[in-house]
């Protein structure tokens, strides 16, 4: 088990690879608030959840609106890995924002009634836009996205 210095860098090396590919903000223990926009979870490397670092000692994963609470808890939900597996991207508030990964992940819709998500490729192009809340995707390509807008 890793100690919580060896946490803090894992956690500041997989942030800078975020903000690297084009998200900005700091991050801030395991969560990158995206300018008030979202929300970047990072996992600790060879877990598969993220942690709640910012109400104790990590021990607990960080809960996940998507998943947990009420449906149409107004949020979308786009995760590194399939089976909402690996590194959380949420959003709350309606707007076009950068994707950081490539291969397959997945995504829930949890969004108010009848809000769809759109996702685009490099060209501006519209890949794919998802069904009304609640809807998921166990298994989504996310390396022709480029940019997701979540209203």
């Amino acid at each position: 088990m890793l100690d919580a210095h060896a946490h803090a860098h894992a956690r500041g090396r997989r942030c800078d690879r975020h903000r690297i590919t084009g998200h900005g903000g700091t991050c801030r223990r395991v969560t990158d608030h995206l300018n008030g926009k979202g929300e970047l979870l990072v996992t600790v490397p060879g877990e598969v959840r993220p942690r709640d670092f910012a109400s104790g000692d990590g021990s607990l994963a960080a809960a996940d609106p998507c998943f947990e609470g009420s449906v149409h808890s107004g949020w979308f939900c786009a995760y590194s890995g399939e089976v909402y597996q690996g590194d959380a991207l949420r959003w709350y508030a309606c707007g076009k924002r950068s994707m950081p990964w490539g291969g397959y992940g997945s995504w829930i819709n949890d969004q108010t009634p009848g809000t769809r998500a759109t996702s685009y490729n490099g060209s501006g192009g519209v890949p794919y836009v998802t069904d009304a809340p609640y809807s998921y995707s166990r298994s989504y390509y996310w390396t022709p996205v480029w940019n997701i807008r979540n209203c």
